[in-house]
């Protein structure tokens, strides 16, 4: 049988225990290597005999990083030939965004980097190929919330809000859900 080693970088030390926990429940016997840093990471990878990794995630990371090209440079060098990386990314092209404008929550929160599915694209087209994108439907209720506004000189009508306007077929058809995921796979 193969042998799991497990990875995490992570600044907060009680999503690492948490993520831990949830870990040992799924795989009792693998080898973990956490961190606060990626070069802490890259450290152990670096040792001799080490194949790569087969999935590198990128979960709400790269809108964080000053340069989100080295971090996906670096992330795809720990990856094995054929590896798969997953990235998720607030959406600039979203729905909040285009009804929410500068009270989307993506424009806050320490985002350095806001990415349309263009952007992610050519982010990822130097280091992987056969990437597919999809998006994430959230953030219906707070847009619902803005457009049914009444202020106090507006009658007593009960708020509108069309039932198409959320359905996710049309969101993910115009790439305006929340979030974009890349899937992508390391060239070989």
């Amino acid at each position: 049988p193969s042998h799991s080693v497990i990875s995490g970088v992570e600044i907060n030390a009680e999503a690492l225990l948490i993520a831990q926990k949830r870990l040992l429940q799924i795989d009792p016997s693998p080898t973990f290597i956490w961190g606060t840093d990626l070069s802490q990471i890259e450290q152990v990878a670096g040792c001799g005999g080490f194949p790569g990794y087969d999935l590198v995630v990128l979960w709400e990371v790269l809108e964080h990083v000053v340069d989100p090209q080295d971090m996906l440079k670096r992330a795809a060098a720990l990856l094995r030939p054929g590896g798969k990386m997953i990235i998720c990314v607030p959406n600039a092209n979203s729905l909040a965004a285009r009804f929410l404008h500068e009270r989307a929550p993506m424009f806050g929160l320490g985002h350095l980097n806001i990415y349309s599915p263009e952007t992610l694209l050519r982010a990822l087209g130097g280091s992987f190929f056969n990437t597919r994108l999809e998006t994430i439907v959230s953030w219906l209720r707070e847009i619902q919330n803005w457009m049914n506004f009444r202020g106090p000189m507006d009658d007593d009508r009960p708020p509108h809000f069309p039932a198409t306007f959320g359905e996710a077929p049309l969101l993910h058809g115009i790439w305006a859900g929340y979030k974009l995921v890349a899937f992508a796979e390391k060239m070989t």
